[in-house]
């Protein structure tokens, strides 16, 4: 090895040295010590704490606190959709079976509703043709019914019996006079 190398190294050396004294001489963060929690909490100077919390932590805190409550309305609200997701799921072919049950029966629901109509409107023809038959019978008996008073009438004219109007009761018998 060269002279030159030799320096080279004492110098690299001497600068491990110095860099490793300055290490050791930087004293480590002191910690207290916790039984129950264990050694958690830093033990640095007056004032730091909230200064470093106030410059520097303050700001993410607020706004990891906006972020861990929204975080939670979302699972709140992602939650409430996976239930609704899940109870639609299940429900789901219930709804296909009672729509291919419906795709069934509606038709023939249809069916039976017309056919039943149609039975209702012959029916009710039937019901006009009978009340038709049974006013033209109700005209031919008052008619009938007239004509029979008027000849009634004539026979007590012709037999000489006067018409008894007082009672309400009419009769070709001279007793009831």
């Amino acid at each position: 090895m060269d002279k030159q190398d030799v320096e080279k190294l004492n110098k690299l050396f001497e600068e491990k040295g110095e860099l490793m004294s300055r290490v050791e001489g930087v004293e480590g963060v002191k910690r207290i010590w916790n039984p129950e929690k264990g050694n958690l909490e830093l033990n640095l100077e007056k004032y730091m704490v909230y200064d470093f919390l106030y410059s520097y932590c303050f700001p993410f805190l607020v706004y990891k606190q906006r972020i861990l409550t929204n975080q939670t309305l979302l699972n709140k609200s992602l939650a409430l959709i996976n239930t609704t997701i899940e109870t639609t799921q299940q429900n789901f072919p219930v709804v296909i079976q009672q729509f291919q049950k419906y795709h069934d029966d509606v038709p023939n629901a249809i069916r039976g509703m017309t056919y039943m109509f149609s039975t209702f409107a012959q029916r009710v023809r039937k019901l006009q043709e009978s009340v038709e038959q049974l006013s033209q019978f109700n005209d031919k008996m008052v008619a009938y019914v007239d004509n029979e008073i008027k000849k009634e009438n004539l026979i007590f004219q012709l037999r000489g019996y006067p018409l008894d109007v007082t009672n309400d009761v009419i009769s070709s018998d001279p007793a009831f006079f």
